[in-house]
């Protein structure tokens, strides 16, 4: 009697999608991955083909009262997205940061800007970064992730987790 041999058919099929509202910190944390899991020695094959058949569309925001953006750097962003909206009173100020957007927007009905437009940003832009208050040390804070490198912390929230386990770093950190 012969074995009958189990076979698995995997399909991975990429989708174009649209993310909105990604916030300056989410669009930092998306540049990490794209350098551990783009341009890092083993780049992932799944991870490149969703990113580049993403369309990211970012939007500033005034802060919580405990965001620690302001601490990371990464209360502002300068790339990473294809656009990125202010809204400066009756409509949105666009940044346009690939030929994407480009292209999207190119055949769109637009304004052009003014001055007008163009001190309403600046001013919201002011507004918004003044509004980024909480500063947290982080001096040395590399350091202490290598000292804590073989907590039973770690172990703790990555025998939970079924992924990666890249989130319990995050909580790791928090119980310490």
């Amino acid at each position: 009697m012969k074995k009958k041999e189990w076979e698995q058919n995997i399909n991975y099929t990429i989708h174009p999608r649209v993310i909105i509202g990604a916030r300056a910190c989410d669009i930092h944390g998306l540049i990490k991955l794209d350098k551990v899991l783009m341009k890092g020695k083993f780049p992932s094959p799944y991870y490149v083909s969703r990113r580049k058949n993403t369309f990211l569309i970012g939007l500033d925001h005034e802060p919580q009262k405990d965001c620690f953006c302001r601490s990371l750097d990464t209360d502002v962003v300068t790339h990473g997205f294809d656009i990125y909206m202010t809204d400066i009173g009756d409509k949105y100020f666009l940044q346009i940061n690939s030929s994407k957007a480009f292209n999207l927007l190119k055949n769109i009905k637009k304004a052009e800007i003014t001055k007008k437009d163009e001190s309403a940003f600046i001013k919201e832009q002011e507004r918004i970064r003044k509004m980024f208050e909480t500063k947290m040390e982080i001096t040395g804070l590399s350091s202490l992730m290598d000292i804590e490198f073989k907590s039973d912390v770690w172990k703790k929230y990555g025998d939970k987790c079924l992924s990666c386990g890249s989130c319990s770093m995050v909580w790791g950190f928090i119980s310490l």
